[in-house]
């Protein structure tokens, strides 16, 4: 992907032609996991799709994320030595599989025990219905909900640009995670999240991303760039590297 100049608009434009491929080749794994991710969630409801505002997977997010502070978009204690930024689109299946798979995992071995913190930093690749999540990502950051929204969107996601992420599902899962709705839809109409969302686009493009999701690793021994749903061991050699 090119991330061109201005919004992510253009951006989501380029996104298609250097990940096709990549696409054609997963598409089999990627099913299995969409399935998976639909049959999800310790609340054993149906999945939100095609407009319907069932959520499910809520009693796992909360049990991920329990007692671990959360402040705007980052995720751990502020001062943890390493930094992790995940560039992600909520309507990306890879980006998806990694947080049933990957996150959870960071969480526990990083995050939790203070060694690294975790920034979310939504993009709007690929469609309509990515810049509306990614406004309501930001909208929930402002009442430090940011990744309880996020995890639980991402365990009911949909096909791309089929309508799954609508107002109404978004809304259903702010109330599932505790998010006053009335604050969230007037902070995600807000130029302060237009400007988030502007922000980390073009600190994607400095940051050289060029799919999604790509984690960013960084602490005093330097930086490390990782594209993709990698498995763990991958983010785990990259902690110990910038650590210092």
């Amino acid at each position: 992907m090119s991330m061109g100049t201005g919004t992510g608009r253009a951006a989501r434009t380029s996104r298609r032609g250097p990940l096709v491929l990549a696409a054609v080749v997963a598409a089999a794994v990627v099913v299995g996991v969409l399935v998976a991710l639909s049959a999800s969630g310790g609340d054993g409801d149906g999945g939100a799709s095609g407009g319907t505002a069932t959520i499910v997977g809520v009693e796992e997010v909360r049990a991920e994320l329990a007692g671990v502070p959360v402040s705007g978009m980052r995720l751990g204690r502020a001062d943890a030595p390493v930094r992790i930024e995940e560039y992600a689109d909520l309507q990306c299946p890879f980006c998806a599989q990694a947080a049933a798979v990957l996150v959870p995992e960071i969480v526990e071995r990083y995050v939790r025990p203070g060694t690294a913190s975790m920034t979310f930093r939504p993009l709007d690749f690929i469609g309509e219905d990515s810049r509306r999540g990614a406004l309501a990502a930001y909208a929930a950051g402002y009442q430090n909900r940011s990744w309880q929204l996020v995890e639980v969107l991402f365990r009911n996601q949909g096909k791309e640009n089929a309508g799954w992420l609508s107002d109404e599902t978004i809304l259903a899962a702010a109330d599932a995670v505790g998010i006053d709705r009335e604050r969230l839809n007037a902070d995600r109409a807000s130029d302060r999240a237009e400007q988030a969302l502007a922000a980390d686009a073009a600190a994607a493009r400095k940051d050289g991303v060029e799919s999604t999701p790509t984690f960013v690793v960084s602490g005093p021994g330097g930086t490390r760039v990782i594209a993709g749903a990698q498995d763990i061991r991958q983010l785990a050699a990259a902690v110990e590297e910038v650590r210092g």
